[in-house]
């Protein structure tokens, strides 16, 4: 029972959803800096939870590790090029939900699983979630291929695909050929 006069800083809810314990919590302390300690300590400790993700925000932090993982791995040129289409494809695709293990199964060149599934772990991707690209939705529209020289080109993936010939050397290079008309020189 609660009077006018109780002081209520912390309610939980706790109910069960198949296998799993979901739990509502309510904490005014969570928001004041001085006492987030003691409100960490509830929530994680004392009760042993952990805050769960937005869709929205695991969406973005898989996008942007496995873009960095692409650009940073030892992955040939057309290793980067076919894994960021894997990537686009599974966030644009009907599902609703990304497992990180069965797209790095499935996308990445053999032997590349075990450093990514740690390039993840590292920055706290959930191993599961709700696919929601709300905060990445013009970035995946776009691709920037970068090359040594400093030469960029940036568009859509469709536009790339019609307008630019991008094809694999043997001597581990790509060779990227643009027919066009100069529009402006600077």
């Amino acid at each position: 029972m609660l009077t006018s006069k109780t002081k209520l800083f912390k309610i939980v809810l706790f109910y069960k959803n198949g296998d799993a314990i979901i739990c509502f919590v309510c904490d005014h302390q969570q928001g004041v800096i001085k006492n987030r300690e003691v409100a960490n300590f509830f929530l994680a400790d004392f009760l042993g939870c952990k805050i769960k993700e937005e869709p929205h925000v695991s969406t973005k932090k898989f996008y942007e590790v496995v873009t960095v993982f692409i650009n940073s791995s030892n992955l040939t040129d057309s290793e980067k090029k076919d894994t960021r289409t894997h990537l686009i494809s599974e966030l644009t695709n009907n599902l609703a939900a990304v497992n990180v293990l069965s797209f790095a199964q499935r996308c990445l060149p053999d032997g590349k699983t075990p450093t990514f599934m740690e390039a993840m772990e590292l920055n706290k991707v959930p191993q599961s979630f709700t696919k929601d690209i709300q905060l990445i939705g013009e970035s995946i529209k776009k691709v920037k291929y970068e090359l040594e020289y400093g030469i960029k080109i940036t568009d859509t993936e469709e536009a790339v695909k019609q307008n630019v010939i991008i094809e694999n050397r043997d001597d581990g290079k790509t060779k990227f050929e643009l027919i066009d008309r100069i529009r402006k020189v600077e």
